[in-house]
């Protein structure tokens, strides 16, 4: 799009030029980039008018003070805070105040509020540059108000951008003033999200004022357009870029004089409007640069992004020396007041509860009328109230949901603070402390304050029928990351009530609370109401508690709602639990089958390698556990660590996200994102959007340990990966069935039937009873890809499908065999009115057993299954079972790596099978691992790995599977010596060490990614060049490059001929030029005249015959080197 050039009239003069004012007018949209202002617009458009001549002695001046000026932006205490008054222009449909587009004074304010914080870099933006630039209302009012119903066009459209009714809002505030920067609001506007001009007034939504839901994007918009008023331009100003134009030709801004070209800041580099979008990291390669974009332009106010946070120390360069040198008709105005501040707060409570009430008393003697409760967090405005009277009343939203943020963790903060504004004036009270009961998590814990082994809300536990069971409240609440526990001694402070099915429990008050054996199973719950904070506290676990007279125990490392990792840092401790539990209860706890002496109790907490197990007892009741009960635990210095892709895919449009699989809380991780082994900047979460092709992983810490991930390769491209819909082979009459769509990776999606957008479409299923052509589109704007059409005839055939339980297939004549087949009935709403009968080797079973969804097959043979509706059969795929005793299958590997960096680990999967109580027998190099019996294995070492099953009279053995734990970036070598003609390709040869997947750079800037031994890059340079490797390495990190090539690219004639020549005899007489030089590797006899010649006026190599070897000339012959 290019950027519009647009003039108008002049209403006013400025005191300082005396002349008249040409104006850029810029518009920013808060949405998407389709939203941009259209191309083509008027010189007729803008409104003021800077003479041509005049703006360019500015820009001129502006030039001259930059390049001499030491500071740039970068500002200090001593320089001045510079103050710009603002008047707020009203445009609303004929509301009342407060009520809709006619914004009250209390949003006002907090907007205000906001756009300082923005420009003083305070409270959240407190990482980016202090402008030392405010702005206040003029006359200390600084809001006027119009009906603007009457305007044409405006009810329905706004203010139009480019159109004939701006002047007319402008028209009904009355005669126009200079002395301050003029803010229109409308409740909508038509072309444009706002718009500003270089020195003059801005037009706005009401979206740019923030209500209570959508503070601070909002504001950030308004800081934008303010921007524009202060004479600064798009980042991308330049870039030719415009609407609905196609983006592959636009072009990167000039930038030859960063003062003149582009935004005319030298520290904001060029790029194009679509190379910086919404979520492009710092770390991203500028195209127009080939360096990082870097946060000062990614999360720059003038470009388009969602998290606008800061201006560079060059925008705030050029804005304060337009506004100490052109625009003092603002500064110098009499409409920037003089504060009084005679505003008295007379009680503001120290505890402030999330959802109740609270009385503000305040005295208002400032002659501002309309005062407003601004409540602050820091610095950061997270509420309003418009006062009538006091004292005024405000409640804080009750749900992480509502307005306060969930980075304004409420428990953990003691600095809110309530603001009284007024105009201009303002009183702000002593900090105090909020308490949200809503952030509670309310669980049910054992009487000693463990948490039950559960992952989910509900418990199910199954206590003796002769035992007790004592139940127990517990707070918990999460900051940062890290689970806190409210103490026991302020629990005191609420008033509990414990429910049996629903129904509350007389007396049973307190924060515990018993299940006796008089009772029968139910579920228990509680709610709390505090003393300070009314509450109520609902508990989020339920405990099911059925007393059994064989109870159950297992051996747990769910620690609450998570599952720690497995592989810990040495030094740190994993907590176990014993799944069976009553008051009564005794336990004794194993490691590798030894017990630990003094280890009694529930609860254990393991610090040492080994494979745990609990053994519980209660008195005469039996307590029985699995032959396969136990938890693996490895201490030492690898840790697992694993990246998937969260979101998008690995072809990146506009992102894909990534996320690391260790973020338990409470395990004491650090992370640190690397893209082609080298560290992000600032990309130290354990998720990251990446925008950028690249190798990524992750090197995470715990402690003193480390280890990188495995390494996902993206790739940049125009559009997403296509979607896949699967469905059932035919579609029954009188069924609904089910279509599902693949390959989505937490992408939006839409489904289409015949071109149509459908109701309830954006799921990965549809339910489908309707025959048609149905499509799914995936992702946004640009990136969006449709699916392969899918079509759906309903008619009488039925096709339907059949899986197994056990992938190996195996059942034993054991009748004991888990095996069991099954009815596939994903594409299936239900099976009303569809009958079956499973098939044996085409025959019919026995009808009181095969009559099922689920067959149990004891006997070898294919099997299939029929499925009739209303008289119409169709046959299943067919499943062969066989009962081979000895049967050989493949080890797996999670996410298929099965070569990791050092200090990680390989997770290796044992194909299901249809027992789960078998245990497996796993060896390393032929040698058994002692206590790893489970389906998956957690391999530490390198070495080749089998596993093999036996039960139920069956033997399953995989084949070995090589498994690499230490990979690494070690080294590579460029090297090659050629001579080629312009035009010519060589190979430069890379040599590496074979196994994972590595990247590399050479000197030229060009990057390249390989697998294997070697590598050859194709190289067609004009000039001669040495090329040297510049950077190495594997997802791992970093290796060591070294080695050059030298390509010598020799100018000849068009037409030239190279000879290739051969060891041996030399017997037919050549010349040889422009080039054709020959390399001698073996002996050679020359037996015939032979002529090199050197013509340096073509550029050729500087020697005529490379001796590798030695030169045997005959008699009678002629070898001639020498130059044209």
């Amino acid at each position: 799009m290019h950027k519009p050039l647009l003039t108008l009239s002049m209403k006013y003069f400025s005191l300082f030029l005396l002349a008249g004012f040409t104006t850029v007018a810029a518009a920013q949209t808060p949405v998407a980039p389709d939203s941009l202002p259209r191309c083509g617009v008027t010189s007729s458009f803008l409104e003021k008018n800077i003479d041509p001549q005049l703006l360019q002695q500015m820009n001129t001046q502006w030039q001259a003070n930059s390049k001499k000026s030491k500071a740039n932006g970068r500002l200090s205490a001593d320089d001045p805070v510079l103050v710009v008054p603002v008047m707020f222009h009203i445009a609303h449909l004929g509301e009342a105040v407060g009520e809709g587009s006619n914004l009250s004074e209390g949003r006002i304010q907090a907007a205000l509020a906001a756009l300082n914080n923005i420009y003083r870099a305070r409270g959240q933006y407190a990482d980016a540059n202090d402008t030392r630039i405010e702005f206040v209302l003029a006359n200390c009012s600084g809001i006027d108000r119009a009906n603007a119903s009457s305007v044409p066009d405006f009810i329905n459209k706004g203010v139009i951008y480019g159109g004939s009714n701006q002047q007319q809002v402008k028209d009904i505030f009355g005669p126009y003033q200079n002395k301050f920067i003029n803010i229109y609001v409308s409740h909508m506007m038509t072309g444009a999200g706002g718009y500003a001009y270089y020195g003059g007034d801005m037009f706005i939504t009401t979206y740019g004022l923030p209500n209570k839901g959508n503070q601070p994007e909002g504001v950030r918009l308004l800081a934008h357009e303010l921007g524009h008023s202060l004479f600064l331009d798009h980042t991308f100003s330049g870039d030719n870029s415009c609407l609905g134009c196609s983006n592959d030709n636009v072009a990167c801004p000039a930038n030859g004089n960063p003062f003149n070209n582009g935004d005319q800041v030298a520290d904001t580099p060029p790029h194009r409007v679509y190379d910086l979008n919404y979520f492009t990291p710092a770390y991203a390669t500028n195209p127009c640069t080939n360096e990082p974009f870097g946060l000062d332009l990614v999360k720059n106010h003038m470009a388009y992004n969602t998290d606008a946070r800061r201006f560079s120390p060059g925008q705030i360069a050029r804005m304060r020396f337009f506004l100490e040198n052109y625009l003092g008709y603002w500064r110098n105005s009499d409409a920037v007041p003089t504060p009084n501040n005679q505003i008295a707060l007379s009680s503001v409570p120290a505890n402030v509860c999330v959802g109740t009430p609270v009385a503000i008393s305040y005295d208002n003697n400032s002659g501002s009328s309309s005062p407003t409760l601004l409540i602050q967090k820091g610095e950061d405005i997270v509420y309003y109230v418009d006062a009538t009277s006091s004292p005024a009343n405000f409640e804080f939203p009750k749900y992480r949901n509502g307005f306060i943020r969930d980075d304004y963790k409420l428990e953990n903060g003691t600095d809110y603070r309530v603001q009284v504004a007024a105009g201009c004036n303002s009183r702000t009270s002593d900090s105090f402390k909020v308490k949200n009961l809503s952030q509670y998590t309310a669980l049910i814990v054992g009487a000693d304050g463990n948490n039950f082994p559960n992952s989910g809300s509900n418990l199910y536990l199954y206590p003796c029928t002769s035992s007790s069971l004592t139940l127990k409240a517990k707070f918990t609440f999460t900051v940062q990351g890290v689970t806190h526990t409210v103490p026991d001694s302020e629990l005191s402070a609420y008033n509990f009530q414990w429910t049996y099915n629903g129904n509350p429990i007389p007396g049973a008050t307190g924060s515990t609370f018993v299940v006796t054996s008089n009772r029968s199973g139910g579920s228990y719950r509680y709610s709390a109401t505090g003393a300070t904070c009314p509450g109520p506290i609902n508990s989020y676990t339920t405990a099911n508690v059925y007393p059994s007279t064989s109870a159950y125990n297992f051996t747990s490392d769910w620690d609450g709602s998570y599952s720690p990792p497995r592989s810990q840092c040495e030094g740190r401790a994993v907590m176990l639990y014993a799944g069976y539990v009553s008051n009564s209860a005794t336990y004794d706890w194993y490691r590798d089958g030894v017990l630990l002496p003094g280890e009694t109790s529930r609860t254990l907490s393991a610090t040492a390698t080994g494979t745990y197990k609990v053994v519980a007892r209660d008195g005469s009741c039996s307590v029985n556990s699995s032959a396969l009960d136990g938890i693996s635990l490895h201490f030492g210095t690898l840790l697992e660590n694993r990246i998937i892709i969260n979101s998008g895919d690995s072809t990146i449009c506009s992102r894909t996200d990534l996320a690391s699989t260790a973020t338990q809380p409470n395990q004491g991780f650090s992370y640190q994102w690397l893209r082609n082994g080298s560290n992000i900047p600032n990309a130290t979460e354990s998720y990251l959007t990446a925008s950028t092709a690249g190798i990524y992983s992750l090197r995470l810490t715990q402690g003193n340990c480390q280890s990188v991930s495995n390494g996902i390769d993206l790739k940049k491209g125009s559009k997403q990966e296509k979607p896949i819909i699967t469905g059932p082979k035919s579609f029954v009459n009188g069924l609904t069935h089910y279509l599902y769509v693949e390959n989505i990776n937490n992408v939006g999606i839409e489904w289409f039937r015949d071109g149509q957008p459908l109701t309830n479409n954006l799921y990965t299923h549809l339910a489908v009873s309707s025959s048609g052509v149905y499509t799914v589109r995936k992702g946004y704007n640009e990136c969006v890809i449709e699916s392969d059409p899918f079509v759906a005839n309903f008619g009488s055939t039925i096709t339907p499908q059949i899986e197994s339980n056990d992938t190996v297939y195996v059942a034993c004549n054991d009748q004991s065999s888990y095996l069991y087949l099954r009815f596939k009935d994903r594409y299936y709403e239900n099976s009303v009115g569809l009958t079956f009968r499973w098939i044996k080797d085409g025959n019919d079973l026995p009808a009181d057993q095969a009559t099922g969804t689920y067959y149990y097959p004891k006997e070898p043979g294919v099997y299939r299954l029929r499925v009739t509706k209303d008289g119409n059969s169709g046959l299943s795929n067919p499943i062969t079972v066989t009962t081979t005793s000895d049967r050989t299958v493949k080890l797996t590997a999670e996410q298929g790596v099965l070569s990791t960096c050092s200090g990680n680990v390989v997770k290796l999967i044992f194909p299901e099978v249809g027992n789960y109580n078998i245990p497996l027998v796993w060896k390393r190099d032929g040698v058994v691992l002692a206590n790893q019996y489970r389906s998956k294995l957690t391999a530490y070492e390198s070495g080749s790995y089998t596993a093999t099953y036996q039960g139920d009279g069956c033997t399953v053995t995989t084949d070995p599977l090589p498994v690499t734990i230490g990979s690494g970036a070690t080294s590579a070598t460029l090297s090659g010596d050629y001579a080629i003609r312009t035009g010519e390709t060589a190979n430069l040869l890379l040599t590496a060490p074979a196994g994972l997947s590595y990247f590399f750079k050479l000197s030229d800037g060009s990057e390249y990614k390989g697998q294997g031994a070697t590598t050859l890059i194709p190289k067609s340079p004009n000039l001669s060049t040495t090329y040297t490797l510049t950077g190495f390495g594997t997802y791992c990190g970093l290796g060591n490059a070294s080695g050059t090539a030298q390509i010598d690219v020799t100018k000849c004639p068009e037409g030239t001929v190279n000879t290739t020549l051969a060891t041996g005899y030399w017997d037919t007489p050549a010349n040889w030029s422009c080039g054709s030089v020959p390399t001698v590797l073996d002996l050679v006899r020359v037996s015939a005249p032979h002529t090199i010649y050197l013509p340096m006026n073509y550029g050729a190599k500087s020697k005529s015959v490379e001796l590798l070897g030695n030169i045997l000339q005959e008699a009678n012959t002629i070898l001639r080197m020498g130059q044209e």
